[in-house]
């Protein structure tokens, strides 16, 4: 079996189209491949693909698994792993403002998240301490962690969610808190203040995991 007809195999197990599978490599890993690079590759036409690993991460395969294949049916499965785009405040802050996914076309690294998260989600390093927590229970996203931001999950209280506030071009990260009619954005650090949520603030996306590096 070629690399070609094992891509077949996978893609007609998902129920995917061409057109599809484009945009599904697309959404796990921020890289666009026509469906006429595609077809090449599922013909044979093209028999060393150099993008062979953005196919792997689409479909949730190791790339040997797409060049060698297994022995008896191991498919080289992994977990569900999405790659997603590694941004700066400052387009978070943009992407914050227009929902346009253009603004994490370039993003500064690739990072895996496993487990579920939406085609629009991206990662940010937190910067300072307001949301370093000195309890040793519950959350804490030290100086450095990487966050993952799913913008399509509803904000409701107690989430830890990425707003964009008026006047500003970067976007903060805080917890979001409604009591007694009002809304707010707390840190974690409560040497930082808890601030009152005004008109023209912008709650653009929840926080959904986090991963912190040992190399920092």
């Amino acid at each position: 079996m070629s690399i070609g007809d094992r891509i077949i195999k996978l893609r007609k197990e998902k129920g995917w189209s061409q057109g599809d599978l484009a945009r599904e490599i697309f959404n796990a890993t921020g890289k666009q491949i026509r469906q006429q690079s595609i077809g090449q590759i599922e013909t044979g036409k093209t028999k060393n693909p150099r993008n062979l690993e953005h196919f792997a991460n689409a479909f949730g395969v190791s790339e040997s698994y797409l060049r060698y294949g297994g022995d008896s049916g191991d498919t080289g499965f992994i977990r569900d792993i999405r790659f997603v785009p590694l941004i700066s405040w400052v387009s978070a802050g943009q992407f914050c403002e227009v929902g346009d996914i253009a603004y994490l076309q370039d993003p500064e690294d690739l990072l895996p998240c496993p487990g579920r998260i939406g085609p629009r989600s991206y990662a940010l390093k937190v910067k300072g301490d307001s949301m370093t927590n000195p309890v040793p229970s519950g959350m804490n996203f030290p100086e450095g962690t990487f966050i993952y931001v799913d913008p399509d999950i509803d904000v409701v209280s107690g989430k830890p969610v990425i707003a964009r506030l008026p006047n500003s071009n970067e976007s903060t990260f805080k917890i979001y808190v409604e009591d007694s009619g009002k809304k707010y954005l707390k840190p974690l650090n409560p040497q930082y203040p808890i601030q009152e949520i005004q008109a023209g603030t912008n709650l653009c996306g929840v926080v959904v995991g986090q991963y912190t590096s040992l190399e920092q």
